[in-house]
């Protein structure tokens, strides 16, 4: 976190060539290559979601960008928009007093984050929805992936927990779960079920990932039966 930073044009050209490494060194990870068939192959053009989203030198080193860096911490850098969590074998009293001597110059810019709209722009349309979409991947991987991209955020109903309980339940590794029924027929050899926020929380996407036998790979249709039996 900072405090008073100098933003050394030097020192923002040394992150720029670290954030295109990261970059080039993630290009074959199956999760990348995934999202990126999500977002520039079955995402509406023009939303939220098409445009890039980590960046390289040729995306980020434009003119001016120290000014830029400069007036996003000016307008957007503030504490109250932060949570900051201490762990140590200190007392309580003594992690509190190293936060406030640490953190309590971090200003308080009283910054109010916008709600996610109630009716979001679509990311998707129903061209792009309900398709097996097939991706060779760089590494050798026998994954399928359930997704339900565009869910309503449920960022109002947060004590519902309603993702998190059919996460629970869709990867669930015990007797009569998903996962017990495809190992039984020689299908699958892992399941779990989780979600995510999408776009700034105004929408939340929803996948089940299995890792697949050889005799699962060729019997899709037979995985998306039992699950939703």
């Amino acid at each position: 976190m900072f405090i008073s930073p100098l933003f050394d044009k030097t020192a923002i050209e040394e992150e720029l060539k670290a954030i295109d490494q990261e970059h080039a060194k993630n290009l074959g990870m199956i999760e990348r290559q995934v999202n990126q068939v999500l977002k520039t192959e079955l995402a509406i053009k023009g939303s939220m979601l098409d445009h890039f989203s980590t960046g390289n030198l040729e995306t980020l080193n434009k003119p001016d960008l120290r000014e830029h860096i400069v007036k996003f911490f000016e307008e957007r850098y503030s504490s109250n928009v932060m949570t900051l969590a201490l762990c140590g074998s200190f007392s309580l009293d003594e992690l509190q007093a190293l936060a406030v001597a640490k953190f309590s110059k971090i200003k308080n810019k009283n910054i109010l984050l916008p709600m996610p709209s109630l009716t979001p722009a679509p990311l998707y349309d129903q061209s792009a929805l309900g398709h097996f979409v097939y991706i060779n991947p760089k590494e050798s991987v026998r994954t399928l992936k359930l997704l339900w991209p565009q869910l309503p955020s449920s960022i109002r109903h947060l004590e519902s927990r309603l993702l998190s309980f059919l996460s629970h339940n869709l990867g669930h590794e015990g007797k009569n779960s998903l996962l017990s029924e495809l190992i039984k027929q020689d299908l699958a050899t892992s399941c779990n079920a989780g979600s995510e926020w999408v776009c700034n929380m105004e929408y939340q996407a929803f996948k089940i990932s299995m890792n697949l036998t050889d005799k699962g790979a060729k019997n899709l249709e037979l995985i998306l039966r039992i699950t939703f039996a």
